[in-house]
């Protein structure tokens, strides 16, 4: 299915062209059938491409380095220069600013400061669909 879909484009872009786009849905579909046949299937997580398309560039490349590093604190350090950023008032600033879009985005994400060791991406348990009824 996907492998038709790429011969399909390849044969309707011409040789000379530099590059193709592509969706990003279409890529992730492809990633993932890849991995499949090595046995090494790693799926594509949609919370990626839903900050992808609401974030900025910085915003984004901070996001996947704590993705990558889930539930384990990563230093600033090492955050300012996966996003090629130089000072350490502009990471707090993007952090702040992440953390904003990530509660609109994904509500069970949550990005914490670790003292003295960094920021580390959380998992929260997130209910839906329950609320207490007032008392009388």
């Amino acid at each position: 299915m996907i492998k038709d879909e790429l011969a399909r484009i390849l044969h309707a872009v011409p040789e000379h062209a530099g590059y193709v786009t592509v969706q990003r849905k279409f890529l992730a579909k492809l990633y993932d059938e890849l991995n499949s046949d090595n046995g090494d299937a790693r799926p594509v997580d949609n919370r990626l491409l839903a900050v992808e398309r609401q974030t900025t560039k910085i915003e984004y490349l901070l996001f996947r380095k704590l993705f990558e590093q889930r539930n384990r604190p990563v230093s600033p350090g090492s955050l300012m220069s996966a996003a090629n950023i130089s000072s350490i008032y502009s990471l707090w600033v993007h952090i702040v600013r992440l953390r904003q879009k990530l509660a609109l985005l994904c509500p069970e994400l949550k990005i914490e400061t670790v003292r003295k060791r960094g920021y580390q991406l959380m998992e929260k348990e997130v209910r839906y669909g329950q609320q207490t009824q007032p008392t009388a």
